[in-house]
């Protein structure tokens, strides 16, 4: 698990983790990306699952997000 600070809020981070089987056996493997203003990290207030099959998509367009 990685936790990432937000630069402008005190005790606030984004979660990111791999979750294996997270709906039960034979699930699909997801990235989970979460979101705390409360500090804590176990348990974020949201998150998302993205399915590692899309996960390149993804994490490209989020890069287009970056590059303007």
């Amino acid at each position: 698990m990685k936790s990432i600070p937000y630069t402008t809020r005190e005790n606030s981070f984004i979660v990111i983790k791999s979750i294996d089987e997270p709906y039960g056996p034979g699930s699909e493997s997801v990235v989970s990306v979460g979101c705390t203003l409360k500090g804590d990290i176990e348990n974020p207030s949201w998150k998302v699952h993205i399915p590692k099959d899309i996960l390149k998509e993804v994490v490209d367009e989020l890069n287009n997000y970056c590059n303007g």
